[in-house]
């Protein structure tokens, strides 16, 4: 302890200058509009750099979970080809497979990374390397291979934030497949990153641990039939009529690294007749 005290004393006018350096760096960045401005957008740009090169060197090393992960969705793209194919009539509700049928398209999509994500907060947000210039727009749904990811809030020119499923304020109205029954309220308690619950279910339902949970036709941002996760708890109360379900999601949002951006084509068209539709409404 002694010798430290020793050092500091010989280096005291030294320590001195660089303190007061740095002093005076900071009053100037804190009270001058230009140098300050500048501090704040180069700050921005380097932790935006750190957060590409963090997310190139996870995506590297988690490469072949990544492969099998392309290859589980590739085989469940060709399974549902071969039931379009074996089923034609029911093209109508699924159309956004239209590259095989030769119909005019309703979805677009856009393929991105995730280069900063949390699960720890209430409401948990992720930071994408596409945004404006790339085509991404608010309120479009984010997915990836095994399920729904969440919607885009805000973008820049290269960036986009998204609200995770994982955020209190995500909500959602499920398809369950072995019932086709869309019911429910699909939402985030804020304990698992693993786990969803789904609320308002009718108890005379026949739902069972297992069953695979989806989104339904009554969501704009995301297309029918993704997957969600499956039917993992099932708590019943004798003196409600409705059960609360809890449900295991498919994407696990701690390894996430590519996500596709859903673009809606009829959007602006579908929100145009429902806005006239409210119109009619209020008139009456």
């Amino acid at each position: 302890m002694r010798i430290f005290f020793r050092w500091i004393r010989k280096q005291s006018y030294l320590l001195l200058a660089i303190f007061l350096f740095g002093l005076s760096v900071n009053q100037v960045m804190r009270f001058h509009l230009y140098q300050h401005s500048f501090y704040v957008q180069s700050s921005i740009g380097f932790y935006r750099n750190i957060d590409r090169w963090k997310a190139d060197i996870d995506y590297y090393f988690g490469l072949k979970e990544e492969n099998d992960r392309l290859a589980r969705e590739n085989q469940r793209l060709r399974s549902q080809l071969n039931t379009y194919a074996l089923s034609p009539d029911s093209v109508e509700l699924v159309n956004h497979f239209d590259s095989v049928h030769q119909k005019p398209l309703r979805y677009a999509y856009i393929q991105a990374k995730v280069i900063r994500s949390n699960t720890r907060l209430r409401n948990n947000t992720l930071i994408l390397d596409k945004g404006s210039l790339d085509g991404i727009k608010p309120n479009m749904g984010v997915i990836a291979p095994e399920g729904i990811v969440g919607i885009v809030l805000q973008t820049s020119e290269h960036y986009a934030l998204v609200m995770s499923i994982l955020n209190s304020k995500f909500e959602l109205t499920p398809y369950f497949q072995e019932l086709q029954l869309q019911q429910g309220v699909l939402a985030w308690d804020g304990q698992n990153a693993r786990q969803v619950t789904i609320s308002e279910v009718n108890k005379a339902e026949r739902i069972r641990k297992g069953m695979h949970v989806q989104t339904s036709h009554y969501s704009t941002l995301f297309p029918p039939g993704l997957p969600i996760g499956r039917v993992s708890r099932i708590s019943e109360s004798p003196d409600n009529t409705y059960v609360e379900l809890g449900v295991t999601l498919g994407v696990n949002f701690q390894r996430l690294q590519h996500v596709t951006v859903v673009q809606h084509l009829f959007a602006d068209e579908e929100a145009t007749l429902m806005q006239h539709h409210q119109e009619l409404q209020g008139n009456d």
